[in-house]
C-alpha cells in the first residue's frame, strides 16, 4: 500500500526540504518530505508513512455512537473538533451527515467526556486562532454559525478595535453596520457587543 497523499492534487516526494513544519507532528521538516505545492502541504516521509499503516478508515467513538466516522483528509479548511474544541486542518474522523468531526488525537482517545471550561478557538500550538470575518477578510466582529455549533463559540471575546471592554455574543439586536468593515448587518445574526458603550 502506497503512502496516504496529503491532499488529492499530485504530490511530490522532495529532497532537502526545509519548507516550514510537518502538517502531522507540527516539526520543522529537513531533509526527504512530501509536499502539494497547491495546497502548501508539507510531511516528513514518517509521519505520512506512519499514518497510512496504523490509521483504519471507519471507527466508532463513544462520543458519536449514532454513526461510524470516516477518515478525511483535506488541508483546504480548518476544523473545529468537536471534543477539544481546537481548531485543526488535514486528518480527522468526519461524521459528514451531523457535521461532527474529531482530529486524531481526539479521535484515539476511548473517553466520552468533552472538556470543561475549554477555550475554544485555539489552534494546536495553544496560540489564539485569529477570525476573519469570511466574505470582507477583516478579523471577526460578527459572524453566522448553526445552532448546534453554538456551544463552540465563546460568550465573550476581546477584540483588538475595541480594547476598553469584552465584547458579548448576543441575539435580537439591531445593528445596521458592522464597525470594522461598515457593511450591512443582517438582523437575524448573532453579534459582538459591547453592553458597557452601547456599541
Amino acid at each position: 500500500m502506497g503512502i496516504i497523499p496529503p491532499c488529492n492534487h499530485t504530490s511530490l516526494s522532495i529532497e532537502n526540504a526545509t519548507e516550514d513544519r510537518c502538517e502531522e507532528c507540527g516539526v520543522k521538516i529537513y531533509g526527504t518530505a512530501f509536499t502539494c505545492y497547491s495546497c502548501k502541504v508539507w510531511k516528513h516521509i514518517s509521519c505520512a508513512d506512519k499514518l497510512n499503516r496504523d490509521l483504519p478508515l471507519e471507527i466508532t467513538h463513544p462520543l458519536h455512537l449514532q454513526h461510524r466516522l470516516q477518515l478525511q483528509w483535506d488541508y483546504s479548511e480548518d476544523f473545529i473538533c468537536d471534543k477539544c474544541l481546537y481548531i485543526s486542518t488535514g486528518y480527522r474522523y468526519e461524521c459528514s451527515s451531523c457535521d461532527f468531526n474529531l482530529d486524531l488525537k481526539c479521535a484515539s482517545s476511548v473517553s466520552g467526556q468533552l472538556p470543561k471550561d475549554q477555550e475554544p478557538l485555539r489552534s494546536k500550538d495553544g496560540k489564539k486562532k485569529t477570525i476573519f470575518h469570511h466574505s470582507h477578510g477583516h478579523v471577526l466582529s460578527f459572524f453566522k454559525y448553526r445552532k448546534v455549533c453554538s456551544d463552540k463559540i465563546p460568550g465573550t471575546l476581546s477584540h483588538s478595535l475595541h480594547p476598553k471592554h469584552p465584547l458579548r455574543l448576543t441575539f435580537a439586536i439591531n445593528i445596521d453596520k458592522c464597525n470594522v468593515c461598515s457593511e450591512n448587518s443582517d438582523y437575524s445574526s448573532p453579534v459582538f457587543v459591547c453592553e458597557m458603550c452601547s456599541c
